[in-house]
């Protein structure tokens, strides 16, 4: 058997796997005994036998669960199917609970039998198949999940259902098709089971925002467990994998970016990535990889149509007059009151700024107080995003300078501390070098927290990352200028709007009470 066919993946979501193993009684062994996560194997006694699970619930569908493999065998020789190598000889499903279930919403493992029971025999009528649910999931996320293997080739023959369409979805000598209707067909089953019985759901039909599939999955889980091991003694640290960090590289882009050629480029200046899109549908091409990594890899969140949808809603201002300033209110101006003059120049200015004010509303299709409300607020909202992003990385910069700084101390002064560790009379030896191993040992302790057991980067590596880091800073000085800049100008706009429009509610108010 394959190691792959049996593995658990651990989502608030239905998982299928199609095997075509004949060995049955793997799938038996799986469910009922401990195996290793990686790998799959079993684990074993001193004496080399499997050691069963500690807690699970199994039961039987139109076969018992003991003898499900002798059974399945029997059937296939009936109908003279599941003979070859290349045919499915059986289907696993795996239905998901959020971890949050058990103690909210009173899941136990019995309640999840119960519930995975009434699956199967809702979307598997007249099949063989086995039912078992386990109380956790890996790396003890509290995540109760039931599986559901049927043998593909359904015994008995069921009555026809509406949306029974083939031959194959009910008479017996069949096989089971697990084709995108019927997924679909199956995830609505599952999330209506959820709903009626109070259970958290998630929309398993609407793509995932963040997509991690399998093999991400497990190298995600592979990396931490490594990165887990050399950094036992340091602080606790989260390994990232590839698609990863290309994730959070794009998610920074669009958060300081207002189109899409924008975003293309900045992708590109900053992280070297290149943008592609062709059909409606988008790839990235990263350095150093051979093929590009394609929007639905990642997640919807990095499909076309989301990036669009963000990047439509961004504020796209046009040009503000530099000229533009406040309109006074002459209503509660002291000197206006007290000088004529002043009064009359000040209107005369206010007339001016009024028509700027005004001429902006137009440009920009204002035509509601809410409007320019919603205005101000995107605007906020980038002006914020893009100070949040300049911080972060003058952040690193200044991470960056620190280990460059270190790193220096650390070669400068190695050579000493070989001296100081052959030396005959250690203690005389470091009172005359004192400063020299105290400056080495500060350096390695600062660079062995950053990179553990790694090998320390190269000063030239670390000079091209500050390098890098600086341009980036440098642009993100310039754009949170301009979106402060913009910001104070929307609510110039916006405290003359009340300005104006303040003698005229109150107008308003004196006609009402005059009624």
């Amino acid at each position: 058997m394959r190691s792959k066919k049996w593995q658990v993946i651990i989502v608030a979501t239905v998982k299928h796997i199609k095997i075509r193993s004949a060995n049955y009684q793997a799938a038996i062994d799986y469910l009922t005994m401990q195996h290793d996560e990686f790998s799959n194997k079993p684990f074993l006694d001193p004496d080399g036998h499997m050691i069963p699970r500690t807690e699970y619930l199994l039961n039987g569908i139109n076969c018992q669960a003991e003898t499900f493999a002798e059974e399945c065998q029997s059937v296939n020789h009936a109908f003279g199917k599941n003979n070859t190598r290349e045919e499915v000889k059986a289907h696993h499903y795996i239905i998901s609970f959020d971890p949050s279930d058990a103690l909210e919403n009173g899941l136990t493992l019995q309640k999840a039998e119960d519930i995975g029971m009434k699956i199967a025999k809702e979307n598997f009528p007249g099949h063989q198949a086995l039912v078992c649910a386990h109380p956790d999931g890996h790396n003890g996320s509290g995540n109760i999940h039931v599986h559901i293997v049927i043998n593909s080739l359904r015994k008995f023959s069921v009555p026809q259902e509406s949306y029974m369409t083939q031959n194959s979805d009910y008479l017996a000598g069949c096989k089971h098709r697990s084709t995108e209707s019927f997924l679909k067909f199956l995830k609505q089953n599952v999330m209506t089971i959820c709903q009626d019985e109070g259970l958290h759901q998630v929309d398993l039909l609407s793509p995932a925002k963040i997509r991690i599939t399998e093999r991400e999955y497990w190298a995600k889980r592979r990396g931490q467990k490594i990165l887990d091991e050399e950094t036992s003694s340091l602080k606790p640290m989260t390994f990232e994998t590839e698609k990863d960090l290309l994730r959070h590289k794009i998610s920074s882009i669009l958060a300081d970016s207002l189109t899409l050629e924008e975003f293309s480029g900045k992708l590109f200046s900053v992280y070297g990535i290149s943008f592609h899109e062709s059909r409606g549908k988008i790839s990235y091409d990263v350095p150093d990889r051979e093929r590009p990594i394609r929007g639905r890899q990642l997640g919807a969140d990095f499909e076309l149509d989301h990036i669009t949808a963000v990047l439509s809603t961004r504020v796209t201002i046009t040009h503000i007059d530099p000229s533009l300033r406040l309109v006074v209110d002459l209503q509660r101006n002291i000197k206006a009151m007290e000088n004529p003059n002043y009064a009359r120049k000040v209107k005369i200015t206010n007339l001016q700024q009024m028509s700027r004010t005004l001429a902006f509303l137009q440009e920009n299709k204002i035509g509601s107080l809410d409007e320019l409300n919603g205005l101000y607020a995107m605007a906020e909202s980038d002006a914020d995003n893009i100070h949040s992003s300049l911080l972060k990385v003058e952040s690193n910069l200044k991470k960056v300078n620190i280990l460059i700084r270190n790193q220096g101390q650390y070669f400068a002064n190695r050579s000493v501390y070989h001296q100081y560790l052959q030396a005959d009379n250690k203690a005389n030896f470091r009172s005359e070098h004192e400063t020299e191993l105290l400056l080495y040992e500060g350096a390695r302790k600062v660079l062995r927290d950053e990179y553990g057991s790694h090998p320390f980067p190269s000063r030239k590596d670390l000079l091209s990352e500050k390098r890098t880091l600086q341009k980036e800073r440098n642009r993100l000085y310039e754009e949170d200028a301009v979106a402060r800049s913009r910001l104070r100008s929307i609510e110039r706009i916006g405290q003359n709007v009340h300005t104006i429009l303040e003698p005229v509610d109150q107008r308003e108010q004196d006609r009402e009470k005059n009624r």
